[in-house]
Order: C-alpha cells, then sequence, then structure tokens
C-alpha cells in the first residue's frame, strides 16, 4: 500500500508528526487483517464446515453408489449387446426374456427386440411360463392404486 505523505498544514491541523501518523495508520491496518482473519475464520468454522461436512457425506454415499451404478450399466450393456448381436434368433429371444424376468426392460420393448407384436409377445410369456407384470398382484394393491388414483384426480 503506498504510504500517504501528509502536507506541512495537515501535521499542525492534527498536531501529530507525520511519523507518529504513519505509526498508527500501520497498526490500523494490522487490526484490519486481525480482524479479517477472525471474521474469516469464524466464517469457515460455521457457515462453510456444515457444507464442507455434508459434502463430504456425499462423496462418501457417491462413492459407495457410483460402483455399484457402473456394474449394473455394464451388465446391462453386456446383455443388450448379446440381443443385438445374436446371431441365434432363439438365444436372442431367451436374453430378451431374462431382461424382461429382472424389469430391466418393459412388455412392449420386449416385443419390440423379438420383432413381435404386443399381443404375441405376451403369448410367447406365457409360453415360456413367465408372469406377466401389469396390474396389481392382489386386492390391496388394487386399493392403493385407486386410492393414488382419486387422489390425483381430486388435485385436477
Amino acid at each position: 500500500m503506498p504510504k500517504k505523505e501528509l502536507t506541512k498544514s495537515q501535521e499542525i491541523k492534527s498536531g501529530e508528526s507525520s511519523e507518529l501518523i504513519e505509526e498508527r495508520r500501520i497498526r490500523l491496518d494490522e487490526q484490519t487483517q486481525d480482524d479479517m482473519k477472525q471474521y474469516t475464520e469464524f466464517f469457515v468454522k460455521n457457515e462453510l464446515k456444515p457444507i464442507k461436512d455434508q459434502l463430504f457425506a456425499f462423496m462418501q454415499e457417491a462413492k459407495t453408489l457410483i460402483p455399484k451404478f457402473e456394474q449394473s450399466l455394464l451388465e446391462f450393456n453386456k446383455l443388450k449387446l448379446m440381443v443385438e448381436q445374436s446371431s441365434s434368433l432363439k438365444l436372442g429371444e431367451k436374453v430378451v426374456l431374462s431382461l424382461y424376468q429382472q424389469d430391466m426392460i418393459s412388455l412392449g420393448r420386449a416385443a419390440e427386440l423379438c420383432n413381435l407384436k404386443y399381443d404375441k409377445m405376451i403369448d410367447k410369456l406365457v409360453e415360456e411360463g413367465i408372469k406377466l407384470k401389469f396390474g396389481p398382484e392382489n386386492t390391496e394393491e388394487a386399493l392403493e392404486e385407486e386410492k393414488a388414483f382419486r387422489a390425483k384426480m381430486k388435485e385436477c
């Protein structure tokens, strides 16, 4: 910071020498710096630390979820590749049926991959003994679906 020069008239008005005024200015600058340091430490401790802790927890959770996601994506891509590259339609159908059973693809997508119409895909699933996945499985689920539907209708 450039040194502030005092004129003789300013020295006379204040009754202090420029050295004394400069010494006071330096002490004030040092105090200001100390105050800023304390404020920064307070801010970091009280404002940024909770955010840092939340970020750290999120990163820890991400470290466990990312490998699981990557593994699932890898498995899915392997199965998809098997279907796409399968020279045997029967092998391709088995892979598609497996994907459907694992809830990785919908009935419509399964039909599309097997090059079958929707109703023919249903026949194929029944023929293979694979349970169709649509609609509620029991009365309790049906009542829950109805209740949710009625709640949505009231919102509209």
